[in-house]
Parts: structure tokens; sequence; C-alpha cells
């Protein structure tokens, strides 16, 4: 489930209104619209924060193991390192839809790929 559709759900199940979702996170009613909507994306993690918060529930349980990734790449290196990651879990999705693996073990795979393109990045960086 995507992020906007997520804090719609938990939005929704906090009885909470946009305004009033809003004014606890300390953006505008149209930020949480445009997240909701999924016209935009949230990237700001103080701002993940503040929604989680909010509604009484973790980071995790609004944005899952793959944009935490993509987040996590573009706080550390930038516009290219998301992008890079972007594909990286684009593709390690790809490679394990349909299959038997749980969430848990897709996102430590997840992980654990990532990891390596962050060893690789700090050994290209050292040579």
């Amino acid at each position: 489930m995507a992020f906007g559709d997520k804090l719609t759900a938990f939005r929704a199940a906090s009885g909470l209104s946009r305004r009033e979702l809003a004014d606890a996170a300390g953006v505008s009613r149209q930020t949480v619209y445009n997240y909701e909507s999924g016209k935009r994306y949230c990237r700001d993690m103080s701002i993940i924060r503040r929604f989680a918060n909010a509604l009484g529930v973790t980071i995790n349980d609004l944005i899952g193991e793959e944009d935490y990734l993509i987040l996590e790449a573009e706080a550390k290196g930038g516009n290219a390192a998301r992008r890079d990651i972007q594909v990286l879990v684009s593709r390690v999705t790809a490679m394990f839809a349909g299959g038997e693996l749980d969430d848990e073990d897709r996102d430590a795979a997840l992980r654990a790929i990532t990891d390596a393109y962050w060893d690789a990045k700090t050994q290209a960086a050292a040579d």
C-alpha cells in the first residue's frame, strides 16, 4: 500500500479530518491532501514522524522498508543515490513478485542489497 493510502487509512481510523491531521503535524491541509491523493510523496522523515505521532502509529506503519530505504539513500547520498536505490528496490521487488517470500524476508533481502550498494560506494570512494 502506498504512503498516501496508508496516511488516508490511518487518518480515517483515527477519526481525524485533514485539517486536524495537518494542524497536529504542522503542515497545511493542502499538503495532507497532496500526500493522500498521491500528487506528492513526502520525502521528509521529520514530517513522516510527526504524522505517525499525530496518528498514534509508528513510522514503519506509514512507510514500508522500501520507502524507508529510498528516503535513507536520499539523506545519505542525494538524488543520485535515491535514484540508484529506487532502481534496486524496483528490480528486487520485481524479482520476488509472486514468489514465496513473506514481507519480512523480502525486506531483509532489500536491506542486504542496499547495504551491499553502500559498501560498494564506500569501497569505490576509498580506491
